[in-house]
């Protein structure tokens, strides 16, 4: 099955790590347009493309059910996607950028509903490194807590915690200061805890992995008895594989031709732009092959909980405050609507 895709915006996420993923992807995906404020021509690695204005779209642009994918500037969102809704995108599927919409503008996610169905481009949840933590478990029991020191960001971190818990809801949260910036501790309803140390700096980061017996980095430091997670290189300096331990985790020669251009003495969070492109490439593949992708709900859920961690310094699933929950949904859209 070819993804047929509609690319609506062309900012730096879209030229740095979506239209590379979508080449490699070939005959899997398909790019029917690309639209952005105005109309021009755009050199998009070493090629001319055109661009059509957002304005010019028509609902004849839709027809046969294609692939929107919408990554535009987070204020933007509420009204590119009101106007699309008014375009009847019944038949198609929507594949929308994070944070999904801004808490203050949670009203528009009503709008989603117009849509044949909606997942999140959240590529963080896709890393190739997170099957190689998965797969230590054979040699060092169950994964118990990971820690992101100084390499996970945001809502996106939320998401890669997720993706280690084997997915499921984030059940609290906390956020405190720490080491001149601040340490969030997410527990998750599978029992997996992750702590995020901000502020985020893939130059020096590292991720750290606790497991019954034993622990997994791709950065050990010297005191620590730690299985290495490291990248296997090609003589060009490619990452062809994730190495855990006796683990050899392949990537494909497409996934591998994103990941070029880095020192080869780069460890795999120093590699994460080049990661994030493997991971939105095994997006596409998801999508191209009909299944869901990153879940709506799990995106909501990322944006809700980063963001009342930032205000309040804590997060709790409840009725009341998880996305999940029709009277949560409601209580956003009516504070969105009351906030202007």
């Amino acid at each position: 099955m070819t993804l047929e895709l509609l690319v609506l915006g062309l900012g730096k996420r879209v030229k740095e790590c979506a239209l590379p993923a979508i080449a490699a992807a070939g005959d899997a995906v398909q790019v029917r347009g690309i639209f952005a404020r105005t109309a021009r021509t755009e050199t998009v690695a070493g090629e001319g493309v055109e661009v059509r204005a957002l304005e010019g779209l028509t609902q004849a642009d839709l027809a046969g059910g294609p692939t929107v994918y919408l990554c535009v500037p987070k204020q933007a969102i509420p009204q590119v996607l009101a106007r699309l809704a008014a375009l009847d995108p019944s038949g198609c599927r929507l594949l929308i950028d994070t944070p999904v919409v801004r808490l203050r503008d949670f009203r528009a996610v009503k709008g989603l509903q117009a849509w044949r169905s909606v997942s999140v481009a959240e590529d963080c949840a896709r890393l190739p490194w997170i099957p190689a933590i998965h797969a230590l478990e054979q040699d060092l029991g169950p994964l118990q807590a990971v820690a992101f020191e100084h390499a996970a960001y945001a809502y996106h971190g939320v998401a890669t915690g997720r993706a280690l818990a084997g997915g499921g809801e984030l059940d609290r949260a906390q956020r405190q200061r720490a080491d001149g910036g601040s340490l969030r501790t997410l527990h998750f309803e599978r029992g997996l805890e992750v702590e995020v140390l901000d502020p985020r700096d893939y130059s020096t980061g590292r991720v750290l992995a606790r497991y019954e017996r034993g622990l997994a980095s791709d950065r050990p430091l010297r005191h620590e008895d730690c299985t290495a997670l490291e990248p296997e290189l090609d003589p060009a300096g490619r990452v062809v594989a994730i190495r855990a331990g006796s683990h050899r985790l392949a990537l494909t020669e497409a996934e591998a031709g994103l990941t070029g251009g880095s020192p080869a003495n780069h460890t795999l969070i120093q590699r994460q732009e080049a990661m994030k492109r493997v991971g939105f490439l095994r997006l596409l593949h998801e999508l191209a092959a009909g299944e869901p992708g990153y879940a709506l709900m799990d995106g909501l859920e990322d944006m809700v909980a980063d963001h009342l961690l930032e205000r309040l310094g804590r997060y709790r699933s409840s009725p009341w405050t998880s996305p999940r929950s029709a009277l949560a949904r409601g209580l956003f859209s009516l504070a969105s609507r009351l906030g202007g």
